[in-house]
């Protein structure tokens, strides 16, 4: 607690009975933070393998394949062509006649479709495990850290 000073009048002809000006002064806390090192801590890293299991989809191709018989005379070979997911191609053959005549004898039409099935898939993985070791300090600095 602070008192106040009276201060004493400069002009030695200042008036009696006039107020007197009082200056108060007052301390206040500031709080001031800085670091300390509590303790400190060895980091050992390393890897380590774990087995896991997983399934994934795996797709293929499967394809049938079906014989025609057509046995239809043409003038020229017919082209290979597309009819949705089957593929047309024509076989022709030459036969000995009188005159040459060309004869689709047959079509093969092949047709795919998409199959996907889940297969188990067993691999070795690896991962990283961090350790943490905290030597003892002179400063004491129990329960750091945890």
């Amino acid at each position: 607690m602070n008192t106040p000073t009276v201060p004493q009048p400069e002009d030695p002809q200042e008036k009696a009975g006039e107020p007197q000006k009082v200056s108060l002064h007052e301390e206040i806390l500031e709080p001031v933070t800085r670091e300390t090192e509590l303790g400190r801590v060895r980091i050992h890293k390393r890897v380590e393998t774990v087995p896991v299991q997983a399934e994934g989809e795996v797709s293929r191709d499967e394809i049938s394949v079906e014989r025609v018989p057509i046995d239809r005379q043409v003038e020229t070979p017919p082209p290979v062509r597309q009819e949705g997911d089957t593929l047309i191609i024509p076989v022709v053959e030459e036969v000995l006649v009188v005159e040459k005549r060309l004869i689709v004898r047959e079509e093969i039409r092949v047709t795919r479709r998409r199959v996907s099935e889940r297969v188990p898939v067993q691999e070795t993985v690896r991962r990283e495990v961090v350790d943490i070791e905290m030597p003892e300090t002179a400063g004491g600095a129990e329960g750091a850290g945890e």
